[in-house]
């Protein structure tokens, strides 16, 4: 029933197989920061399975099993930013670079990688909401500024 009804009549095989699992990476971690390389390598025997799996057995286990540990990787970034934010704050004395779009960078390759990885993140969203917090503060006094003049 699914080959027949779905709207591309695409068979389930192998190669269908291939890139449902990169969609559904990419959908979870578009940016390649949450699953390490490691993740990703526990994943690759269902490349050239998911076909078999859903279509013989019914088994939606793998897709399961993956977001599950997409959750377990989303709290250990969601915790460490916790900690690292409670811990001395940002400087920004020297002049570094982030790269933003990850989409087409390799997935961290263990959780210290990750770690610095998401440190990185962390610091330029706290730069950012800094600059946003100084920007708003500055069109605040302008506006007051400008409706003082007017009055």
């Amino acid at each position: 029933m699914l080959e027949q009804s779905h709207y591309l009549r695409h068979p389930f095989n192998d190669e269908f197989s291939s890139k449902m699992l990169d969609r559904y990476l990419d959908l979870l971690d578009p940016q390649h920061i949450h699953f390490l390389q490691t993740d990703l390598d526990k994943f690759e025997p269902y490349r050239t399975r998911l076909d078999d799996l859903t279509l013989k057995r019914g088994d939606t286990w793998p897709a399961y099993e993956i977001f599950t540990k997409f959750l377990e990787r989303l709290e250990q970034r969601v915790n460490y930013a916790d900690e690292a934010l409670k811990e001395a704050p940002f400087k920004f004395t020297t002049d570094q670079r982030v790269l933003i779009n990850r989409k087409d960078e390799p997935a961290p390759a263990d959780l210290p990688a990750a770690k610095r990885l998401w440190r990185e993140r962390l610091r330029f969203e706290y730069l950012q909401e800094k600059l946003a917090r100084s920007s708003e503060k500055k069109t605040n006094a302008i506006v007051k500024a400008a409706k003082q003049a007017n009055v």
